[in-house]
């Protein structure tokens, strides 16, 4: 099995998320930690199987800092199209799926091949040589939020399976002779060519159409922008508004809470240190290495001669979490950082400057800022926070009983009108919406879209449990083929007329011009102010032509042409094109045996990615899932 897994690797690297490189050491500017001071324990079941909330926690904190040191500044703009949250519990999801999997299919992790992982780790070794168990350990507990080295060994047990998973599936794909010569022959097939290319950009500029032709337009082409299916529900929502006054949280409830768990709210010591950082790899030849530490060693200098340290962290350091912020990579606890880096700053006095300090990232200068001694928070600073911890099951609880009491007293469209009417009960309407589609004012709520399209038409929902509260619908419409008002998405089909009416008329005045030049380049090309421009060197599938881009249809009909051939007007992406072809280079087929492995490789593992992603969406659908709601919803990735 582990041969399979080896021979099949190097076309599985961009999917193999799951397995345990999954490890990543948090080095950041931040201990991200939603939920630790309620004690949570679980992210969400598969199967009555418990993802672990601070494995959860870790991977989701490791995510961010990724994409925070990827982005920079920008991070803080952008995190909130990053659902990071869900992101990684669905991958812990998946992963739980496979390994549940894989054990259904009989694959195994010997104590053997995990010592052997273990022992080839890097980062369990020092000058190419493991640790110690002892070392190993520590290591394991200070880094990898596990209990322990034997939970964390459970945990790579679990990725290692789903390497021989995926290297299982992988053995089943089978490429054929045919195709890698096929592929062989698109990759080393040259096409020479003269064309004139026409950009409509220019054209789209004077296209104004008016609300009646465009709208004429959009209705003749309903098919094009048809999305299916659609059904209109109406519904009413138990939100908080609706609970509002029924729900309370004392100030004695309060403090039970806070006594009886005060074990939450214990902080250990936190450190505040700022860092300027010299970046080499661990695998750097001795010159590099010693460039970086002569760099290192003058800036130590330098601030200890009364240089300021954060203007020199602004210029020179090679952090861009902190770098902008003079150093400073915030307050944190011991064991958030790599040993190296945490040994030397729980050593430090506050305002003391290290001796260089070398980690797998490179060349550290550290300072510690102050220090937070460990502690219990005072009850008035967590006040709120246990408020609202609460108040969310009671809310929820009497929102629960609002929405069961009306789902009692309904059974069809007209009592659903009726009793909420009377009740003053607000009902809204979600309009018509697709399978795709969300709902006004509740945005994407899949649960209650699939709820929409399973339920029968005039029959009332059960109660369907959104982050927001309770929602009962009934559904008033169905709509076969909908195709969704002009005034929806006016932008886009304004700017899909302008394309086609330039490009129809980029064509036309094309073959206008070659009609009354007689088919000679260089004058049409005159007539229509452009240029006739050759392909220099030949062409090869997937690069780009200047004046056109890259462009399958264009190329498609290149290579498709046989030499002296005359290919147009037609329609590229960006222009209308004509084209002449002048010469063609057939492939050395000759040379195929050098490229045969690399070939098969890029054609089995788009194969492997969809039996991965089809077998995936199979375990998923069959499989029993919850979340827990206190950290998977919507509302908390604000």
């Amino acid at each position: 099995m582990l041969n399979i897994l080896r021979d099949n690797l190097s076309y599985l690297k961009p999917i193999l998320w799951i397995v345990a490189g999954t490890f990543v050491l948090f080095f950041g500017v931040s201990w991200w930690q939603p939920g630790a001071s309620r004690g949570e324990t679980w992210v969400a079941t598969v199967e009555g199987q418990e993802i672990s909330f601070p494995i959860w926690r870790e991977r989701a904190s490791n995510l961010e800092n990724q994409y925070r040191r990827s982005l920079g500044a920008q991070w803080d703009q952008v995190k909130e199209n990053y659902n990071v949250r869900q992101i990684v519990a669905e991958q812990l999801i998946q992963r739980e799926l496979v390994v549940m999997d894989a054990q259904r299919l009989g694959l195994g992790v010997s104590t053997a091949e995990l010592a052997s992982w273990i022992r080839d780790n890097p980062q369990f070794q020092r000058d190419g040589v493991f640790v110690g168990d002892e070392e190993y350990k520590r290591f394991v507990g200070r880094n990898f939020g596990f209990t322990n080295a034997s939970a964390y060994e459970d945990y790579v047990k679990g990725d290692l399976l789903a390497a021989k998973w995926q290297g299982l599936i992988a053995s089943s794909v089978v490429v054929f002779k045919d195709d890698i010569e096929a592929e062989f022959r698109k990759r080393h097939e040259r096409v020479e060519f003269d064309y004139i290319a026409l950009d409509f950009a220019k054209y789209e500029e004077t296209i104004n159409p008016s609300d009646l032709e465009l709208n004429a337009w959009y209705e003749a082409r309903g098919d094009e922008y048809s999305q299916g299916e659609g059904r209109r529900a109406l519904y009413v929502l138990f939100d908080e508004k609706a609970a509002e006054g029924q729900v309370e949280v004392t100030d004695q409830q309060i403090e039970e809470y806070y006594n009886d768990q005060k074990e939450l709210f214990e902080t250990p010591e936190e450190r505040q240190a700022s860092q300027i950082l010299i970046r080499v790899a661990p695998d750097a030849d001795e010159a590099a290495v010693e460039s970086a530490r002569a760099q290192i060693l003058g800036l130590s200098a330098e601030i200890r001669s009364g240089k300021d340290f954060a203007e020199l962290a602004g210029q020179y350091s090679e952090d861009p979490g902190s770098k902008d912020r003079g150093g400073d990579l915030g307050w944190f606890a011991k064991g958030r950082m790599v040993p190296e880096f945490d040994e030397a700053v729980f050593s430090l006095e506050p305002g003391v400057l290290s001796e260089p300090v070398r980690t797998t990232f490179g060349f550290h200068l550290i300072r510690v800022e102050g220090i937070r001694e460990p502690g219990v928070q005072p009850l008035d600073e967590v006040r709120e926070q246990i408020r609202a911890q609460l108040r969310f099951p009671k809310m929820r609880d009497v929102q629960q009983k609002l929405a069961s009491k009306f789902k009692s007293e309904v059974t069809d469209l007209d009592s659903f009108r009726q009793v909420a009417e009377s009740e003053g009960i607000d009902v809204r309407d979600a309009g018509v919406v697709p399978r795709s589609g969300s709902i006004p004012d509740l945005g994407p709520v899949p649960e209650m879209i699939t709820a929409i399209f399973d339920l029968e038409p005039g029959t009332v929902s059960d109660l369907i449990s959104l982050p927001r509260g309770e929602v009962v619908f009934v559904v008033d419409q169905v709509v076969d083929d909908y195709v969704p008002p002009l005034s929806t998405q006016k932008e886009r089909i304004l700017a899909d007329y302008r394309r086609e009416q330039a490009l129809s008329a980029a064509r036309n005045d094309l073959e206008r011009a070659l009609s009354r030049s007689g088919n000679d380049f260089a004058r049409a090309a005159k007539r229509v102010g452009a240029q006739v421009q050759s392909t220099s060197p030949a062409l090869i599938r997937g690069q780009e032509i200047p004046g056109i881009g890259v462009d399958p249809a264009v190329e498609r009909a290149a290579f498709d042409a046989s030499v002296g051939e005359t290919v147009g007007p037609m329609e590229g992406s960006k222009a209308a094109v004509v084209l002449k072809i002048t010469d063609r280079q057939e492939a050395d087929l000759e040379q195929l045996p050098m490229e045969e492995a690399q070939i098969e490789a890029a054609l089995r593992q788009p194969q492997v990615g969809r039996l991965i992603s089809a077998r995936l969406e199979t375990l998923r659908d069959a499989a029993e899932v919850s979340f827990n709601k206190r950290l998977i919803s919507p509302e908390q990735y604000q």
